[in-house]
């Protein structure tokens, strides 16, 4: 020690740094444990600490033996740190059991106890819900939100996988958190009441495992483990279930079940038992109506071609709908009319002959006529012909004081619209055309002849000269409709409506209200296709009683009020509340058609008008079912999942020369919780962590950020380990034991992580094979 005293003034500030502390009391401190229970420093006896932290659904818990001074109750909390300088948290939690005791003498108490983490505070709950391709990340979030007040999600991994999954309340949050965790592949844990739900968590990563000396203690030997008993390089999912509705035959293509919302609409895979099938797509189902002709207006309105524009070319259909006060009926029959152009004939050709004069009235002799002649549609002519070439009579040798008779051969037509030729004439050369014919005489000598036929005129002038003059020309475009005997309906019908298809097509809409109950004319229709208004009803909500009547066992088709809801294609129908469940293979008209007339599908027993009907929910496009079903069968949504290149791995460790071996090992997973898509994130997730076999490597270390879900990187020359593992178990322990030591922290690490549900699983699939 220096016995000079100082001078004053001589020293230099700064050459003294205030609050060193020397190297060996900051190692002291850098492993200095505080632990306190309910917030208070508690007296722990040493070496009696011992943490187990565990990955995933299972809690970490904490053994601890505290002393009579601080006397500890149940849920007290309990909180373990490491360093003084900046604090680590090892455990926190609460007290699970308390036991009482003595150490040599009765006085001398000490108190035992378990303490257990945040996991069993967070599953208090049991969560509902459905998310359909949504991030884990903020599935997580919603559940801690909902589900685990006084929680936070603050260390849930951002923009985690879109998943899809479902929870119905069967199993607590940590069982929800298992399922989302398998379905990203990742982990998650609780910890001082915040959540972390991760695939990396990579902050703060422990140090390597390297040549550098101290990273890894030497018990337990670090070593490497590669197990192939649970690789699986395929993967089958069964999934949601249904029930089958009826009795379903080998080789049929549609199948009836409860509810096909959760089956792929654009087709899929599914199993019933033990028959794996495929399906191409779904009826929902659902719709219907009443089996009868329901009170829509028995009979079409007739329809009739007139010459002009306005409607587009093409076949049409017309139907017309009852309306009531409370709404309206389903469509009458349909009436079906083909507009666009018809061709004028071509030139007629006029000969003087000899034929047998019909007794009529004398032509004149020396006459000259010309002749044209029209087609005949619906109400209207076409253009006419070009004129004929001029005739003369001459004397009939039969009746000199008679002309000569004139035949024409009358034109045809390919159009079948066509039904009728009319003939025109001039006389004598004049300039005005009339028209042939009475019509008080018939089809034979009236206005209208049948195409094709000789027509020999007999008429002299003054017997055609009364008639309507000159030949149509009113042109060929037959684009226009007349409609008439609209039906009339009863006393509550206050209106009617005449709903038409559009050129070719099916679906009737609005052409116009008759907006009473007397008319039978409606309106010429020319409306364009485009101006047409809304879809004619599907169900009748008119409140017009339809008529009594019944269809028998072995019918063929079911006539119903309303087909809006049943597939043209076919399928199956429920009648009533499931008495009956009929196939049907298509629509016609206002029936289900193709009915079996006996057996599977087929009407058993007398159905009433007025029983209700709807369609029935259905896989349809069905192939590979080999044995028939038997009501109530269930049908599973079911997947298959390869791992192509494990598979290719595999077949290369396990072929032999002599026996070469593919690289598929099958693996099942049942979850009838889950949709299709959740079940191929599932599937998935199982592949990857199972596919190319468990590495595993137990160590002990005394690295304080060794931590359970977080990655380990083992790089060694001897032993020779070469990997990068998921730390999946912990066990701390020699807590404060020594000076400047840290405590041990023996690790299992490995590439997969075996949860109790895991466990559960297999035992189950154990016993299911004594």
């Amino acid at each position: 020690m220096p016995t000079q005293p100082a001078i004053l003034g001589t020293a230099r500030l700064g050459n003294v740094r205030l609050g060193y502390v020397p190297a060996a009391v900051m190692a002291r401190r850098a492993t200095r444990v505080r632990i306190l229970i309910a917030e208070v420093p508690a007296r722990v006896r040493v070496g009696s600490v011992t943490i187990r932290d565990v990955l995933n659904d299972a809690p970490n818990t904490c053994s601890l033996t505290v002393d009579a001074a601080t006397p500890p109750v149940v849920n007290a909390s309990l909180r373990i740190t490491i360093n003084s300088d900046t604090p680590r948290l090892l455990f926190a939690g609460a007290l699970q059991t308390v036991e009482v005791s003595y150490e040599g003498l009765p006085g001398q108490r000490v108190y035992p106890c378990t303490a257990i983490d945040d996991t069993a505070r967070a599953n208090a709950r049991l969560p509902f819900g459905a998310w359909t391709l949504v991030s884990a990340t903020t599935i997580a979030q919603s559940l801690v939100t909902t589900f685990a007040p006084g929680f936070t999600s603050t260390h849930v991994q951002a923009a985690l996988p879109v998943v899809s999954v479902n929870f119905d309340g069967s199993e607590g949050m940590n069982g929800c958190l298992t399922q989302l965790a398998k379905l990203i592949g990742g982990y998650f844990y609780w910890e001082d009441f915040d959540l972390h739900l991760f695939q990396t968590e990579a902050s703060d990563p422990p140090d390597a495992l390297d040549s550098t000396p101290g990273r890894f203690l030497d018990d337990p030997p670090i070593a490497l483990s590669v197990d192939d008993s649970q690789t699986r390089t395929r993967v089958f999912g069964k999934g949601h279930g249904e029930n089958t509705l009826a009795d379903v035959g080998a080789g049929e293509t549609v199948i009836p079940i409860a509810d096909a919302t959760m089956f792929n609409a654009i087709g899929g895979r599914a199993i019933s038992e033990t028959q794996p099938i495929a399906y191409t797509g779904v009826q929902l189902g659902g719709g219907g109506g009443l089996v009868g002709p329901g009170a829509s207006p028995s009979a079409a309105p007739v329809v009739t071609l007139q010459a002009g524009a306005g409607v587009e070319a093409g076949v049409h259909s017309y139907a017309v709908v009852f309306g009531t006060a409370a709404g309206k009926s389903l469509p009458s029959p349909l009436a079906t009319v083909t507009t666009g152009l018809i061709a004028a004939p071509a030139a007629v050709t006029a000969t003087a002959t000899t034929d047998q004069h019909l007794g009529q009235a004398a032509f004149g002799v020396g006459k000259k006529y010309k002749y044209k002649a029209v087609f005949v549609a619906g109400a209207a002519e076409t253009d006419a012909s070009a004129a004929s070439s001029e005739v003369t009579t001459v004397v009939y040798a039969p009746a000199p004081t008679f002309g000569q008779p004139i035949t024409i051969p009358l034109p045809t037509s390919a159009d079948p619209r066509v039904t009728a030729v009319r003939l025109y004439r001039n006389t004598d050369l004049g300039a005005t055309w009339y028209r042939l014919g009475d019509p008080a005489l018939g089809a034979s000598l009236g206005y209208d002849r049948v195409p094709g036929s000789t027509f020999v005129d007999p008429w002299a002038d003054a017997q055609i000269t009364g008639n309507p003059t000159a030949p149509s020309v009113s042109g060929t475009q037959f684009n226009q409709v007349g409609l008439s005997a609209v039906p009339i309906g009863g006393a509550a019908v206050t209106y009617r409506e005449i709903h038409r298809t559009i050129a070719g097509g099916a679906q009737l809409k609005l052409q116009q209200t008759i907006a009473n109950n007397t008319a039978t004319d409606g309106v010429t229709d020319v409306t364009a296709d485009a101006s047409l208004g809304a879809n004619a009803p599907t169900t009748d909500a008119s409140g017009l009683a339809q008529p009594v009547g019944q269809l028998n066992a072995g019918n063929t088709s079911i006539i119903v009020a309303g087909t809006g809801g049943f597939a043209a294609g076919g399928g199956w129908a429920v009648i009533g509340n499931g008495q009956q469940v009929i196939r049907y293979t298509g629509v016609t008209g206002a029936a289900l058609t193709g009915v079996p007339v006996s057996g599977l599908g087929a009407i058993l027993a007398t159905v009433s008008y007025n029983s209700t009907i709807t369609a029935a929910p259905a896989l349809t496009g069905v192939t590979g079912l080999v044995r028939a079903l038997i009501k109530g069968a269930p049908v599973n949504l079911w997947v298959q999942r390869d791992d192509l290149a494990a598979q290719a791995a595999l077949a290369i460790r396990a072929s032999t020369p002599a026996r070469p071996h593919d690289g598929i090992v099958e693996h099942r997973i049942v979850d009838e919780r889950r949709g299709e898509a959740s079940l191929i994130a599932l599937c998935d997730a199982d592949l990857q962590q199972f596919s190319r076999g468990i590495k595993t490597v137990p160590y002990a270390c005394r690295d304080v950020k060794t931590k359970s879900g977080k990655a380990i990187v083992i790089n060694l020359v001897s032993p020779p380990i070469h990997e990068t593992l998921t730390i999946q178990d912990v066990t701390i322990d020699q807590i404060d034991t020594a000076p400047a030591t840290p405590p041990r922290f023996t690790v299992s690490a490995s590439n997969v992580r075996f949860s109790l549900e895991d466990l559960l699983r297999k035992l189950s699939a154990g016993l299911e094979g004594l």
